[in-house]
């Protein structure tokens, strides 16, 4: 597991590294094409339904986070990468703060990353897709204090294996909105995995103080040391753990 971890962080650094030389662009660089929008104006509910509806169905971001949909029996042909990255870009350049396709995007690049580095950049080239860390710049460019966009890079850098940014996008979520509970779970599980305990139970108290019904981070530290437990205790849910 840290093997495939530590491999995990390296594609990732490299591909940063792709990132930062690739010209992010701005949010408004392609006239004409529809967009960019505020995902989160209620004015714009139309324009919601009528993009998620053709661009980000429930089903393409099951396809993109998890490799399969319970909303389709089978994946067809036309649900190749080209398909699930050229709707989510779509979706991403008419609401580029729209966060759960920014998180599919995400993972969707990562898994790819990882299965065969040198297809993923031929795939990026041919559709004309920019890195996964390109559009959520480009979000928190358009958007500087969405506080859902942060905590969703976080969770991508996260998943990524950059635990440093990871917790510095964690933390500029608690800034924006000092009460979300899943930012404070979220910070705690990655102090978890930097070892330090001390500052996982501070965040571990507060996100089950909150009522942050996940027990995954209170599970954690646990295991590593009966005296990390959390001292607030989680209300009764049936969400999984993790």
């Amino acid at each position: 597991m840290a093997m495939h971890r530590r491999v995990g962080a390296l594609l990732f650094l490299l591909a940063v590294g792709a990132a930062r030389a690739q010209d992010c662009g701005y949010p408004n660089d392609q006239p004409g094409r529809f967009g960019p929008h505020d995902y989160r104006d209620p004015t714009k509910d139309h324009e919601r339904y009528l993009v998620d509806g053709a661009h980000f169905p429930t089903y393409l971001e099951e396809l993109a986070i998890y490799g399969f949909s319970s909303h389709r029996s089978t994946i067809q042909e036309a649900e190749s990468p080209q398909m699930i990255g050229g709707n989510i870009d779509y979706t991403l350049y008419a609401f580029p703060n729209h966060t759960r396709a920014l998180y599919a995007m995400g993972v969707w690049q990562l898994k790819l990353r990882e299965q065969d580095p040198n297809k993923f950049r031929e795939l990026l080239n041919s559709i004309r897709l920019r890195t996964a860390e390109c559009y959520f710049e480009r979000a928190i460019m358009f958007v500087p204090n969405d506080a859902m966009v942060h905590l969703a890079y976080g969770a991508f850098l996260h998943k990524a294996g950059d635990l440093k940014k990871a917790a510095a996008e964690y933390q500029r979520t608690i800034e924006l909105m000092p009460d979300m509970a899943e930012a404070h779970y979220n910070l705690g599980l990655l102090y978890v995995d930097l070892g330090d305990y001390a500052k996982a139970r501070a965040e571990a108290d507060i996100a089950y103080g909150a009522g942050y019904p996940l027990n995954g981070l209170r599970n954690k530290l646990a295991r590593a040391s009966p005296a990390s437990r959390p001292s607030a205790t989680p209300k009764p849910s049936t969400a999984p753990v993790e």
